[in-house]
């Protein structure tokens, strides 16, 4: 496999491993937030561990893809897809049964000088890695049920009885914040499942712990709705005349952003005004681009269907948030859109590298799902209600 292939397939995949990594650390942060001081020692010990450990692979992960951009921008082609590369190394590993050793060590890895062994040594760490924080954080178990093909996965949620490792000592960790932040659904969305094979797809389904779909994207197994919490739970109620009292009347949103999670948080705020049919979603910061073009050049649009403001993502696969400010700020009739980052990261480089770019604001998604909604709603409220943009 050529260098720049792999420097693409690389890019792509870690950034869709960020999601998982994230999420756990934010349960685990919460369960630490509300319920520390009644928590046990070794659950304190454990909750750590956690936070330790997926603060260590998002540095990894960061780290590699660093490293990976160095070696060669990444050009991804429009049929490009990254999981069927994936699929195809577990099941390889699967039918070998060959053991991997994950080994902690330096980040110093030379990429020119790698092969599809050292790559598919990564995916494997990589999805082991994964299935481990899903583990810890204690939030399904998975069974099978059936030989015959395509069987029946089943994902039962941890009830809250159990304690982590199985040890009943001490009060009972309870999970109402974990559904909230939406482990499964984002991982499930990220994936275009209804492209594979389904014999080849089954195996990363029970390693990731997701449900089985069928060929045509069908769930064929869910996990059951808990009880207590749910990842469509309303969000927090935040004053309308203090945010979104004047918004004006079907003002265009627009979202770029690969992850799923973030659009359906952006369809809950708005919805709650009645704007939904405002809003615009990308996963491709490509087609944004295209997109606002598009509406730019319209001789009969006179600006009104340009978006009063653009939410976009500072780390995606194909054209990262800091290409597309660039680009955005090059077309003299874009240049005066509003747009606001939105990224996991709080890097002063990253940061300084945004504005610099052209962006008008840099939001630091905080792991509390509270807080995140009231930025939201309150980015929305000024660049909506506050803020005069040129038509």
């Amino acid at each position: 496999m050529e260098s720049q292939a792999l420097a693409e397939i690389l890019c792509e995949f870690l950034h869709e491993f960020r999601a998982p990594i994230r999420a756990v650390s934010g349960f685990a942060q919460a369960l630490q937030e509300d319920m520390y001081t009644n928590l046990p020692t070794n659950a304190r010990r454990y909750l750590d561990r956690i936070r330790e450990n997926a603060r260590r692979l998002e540095l990894q992960s960061d780290s590699l893809t660093r490293l990976a951009r160095a070696l060669q921008p990444p050009v991804v082609s429009e049929s490009f897809r990254i999981l069927p590369t994936i699929i195809e190394v577990c099941t390889t590993r699967l039918e070998a049964e060959t053991p991997i050793r994950i080994e902690d060590r330096e980040l110093d890895i030379d990429l020119h000088g790698w092969d599809a062994r050292h790559f598919r040594l990564l995916v494997e760490t990589l999805c082991q890695y994964t299935e481990s924080l899903h583990s810890q954080a204690k939030l399904r178990s998975v069974h099978i049920r059936g030989n015959a093909f395509p069987g029946e996965v089943g994902l039962d949620w941890i009830l809250d009885g159990e304690e982590p490792n199985g040890n009943q000592e001490g009060p009972v960790l309870k999970g109402q914040a974990a559904i909230e932040l939406g482990i499964a659904r984002p991982i499930l969305d990220h994936y275009p499942f209804a492209e594979l094979e389904a014999r080849k797809s089954r195996w990363l389904h029970l390693r990731l712990g997701l449900p089985t779909l069928g060929s045509d994207g069908s769930t064929l197994s869910r996990p059951p709705a808990p009880a207590t919490a749910s990842h469509n739970q309303p969000v927090p109620q935040i004053s309308r005349a203090a945010t979104l009292g004047n918004w004006p009347h079907q003002a265009p949103i627009m979202l770029v952003d690969d992850d799923p999670a973030e659009w359906e948080l952006l369809k809950v705020l708005v919805e709650d005004t009645g704007l939904e049919s405002a809003l615009e979603w990308h996963r491709d910061s490509r087609a944004a681009l295209a997109r606002l073009q598009q509406l730019a050049a319209d001789p009969f649009a006179s600006h009104s269907g340009l978006p009063v403001v653009v939410f976009v993502d500072l780390r995606m696969p194909q054209l990262d948030g800091i290409t597309f400010l660039r680009l955005l700020r090059r077309e003299i009739a874009l240049r005066h859109i509003p747009a606001v980052v939105l990224s996991s990261s709080d890097d002063p480089a990253e940061i300084r590298e945004a504005y610099k770019a052209g962006a008008n604001a840099f939001i630091t998604k905080p792991t509390d799902f509270q807080r995140y909604a009231e930025c939201l709603q309150l980015a929305m409220a000024f660049w909506g209600r506050c803020n005069q943009v040129i038509r």
